[in-house]
C-alpha cells in the first residue's frame, strides 16, 4: 500500500488522468445550460447511457457497428469513424484531455459536436 501513496498524481495511469491530470475541480463557464453541464460531467467521469447501460440490464458491453469495438467515452469521441466528419467540422480533437479541457471553446465546441451527432441525448 506505501507505493501507491508514493506514486506522484500525474504519473497514475487511470481512466481519470487520461481526462484530467491534475486536482483542481474543472469549471464549466457559467452561461452553459444545465442539460450540457450534466452531459460534460458523465463524459468526463466516463459513465453515461450510451457507455454503461449494459451494467444496469446486465447484458454484454454495446460494440460499434462501425468500428468493432467497445463503445467507451473515448472511443465516441476521439476514435469512432462515424464522427470523423463532425469532429473535423467542430475541431475535435483527437485526445480526449483537450476534447473535455473546460475552457470555454472546447466546452462549446464539444456542446456543437453533442448536438449534431444527437449525442447529448443518449447521454
Amino acid at each position: 500500500m506505501t507505493h501507491f501513496f508514493n506514486v506522484k498524481w500525474n504519473e497514475m495511469s487511470t481512466k481519470l488522468n487520461e481526462i484530467k491530470n491534475y486536482v483542481q475541480p474543472f469549471i464549466i463557464p457559467v452561461n452553459t445550460l444545465r442539460k450540457y453541464k450534466t452531459s460534460i460531467n458523465r463524459l468526463r467521469i466516463g459513465y453515461t447511457h450510451l457507455t454503461y447501460s449494459h451494467l444496469m440490464k446486465n447484458k454484454d458491453p454495446s460494440i460499434c457497428s462501425c468500428c468493432g469495438v467497445s463503445f467507451t467515452v473515448k472511443h465516441v469521441l476521439t476514435e469512432c469513424r462515424i464522427y470523423d466528419r463532425e469532429r473535423e467540422r467542430f475541431q475535435i480533437s483527437d485526445h480526449l484531455v483537450e476534447v473535455l479541457n473546460p475552457e470555454p471553446i472546447n466546452v462549446f465546441k464539444l456542446i456543437r459536436f453533442l448536438s449534431q451527432t444527437n449525442l447529448l441525448n443518449k447521454l
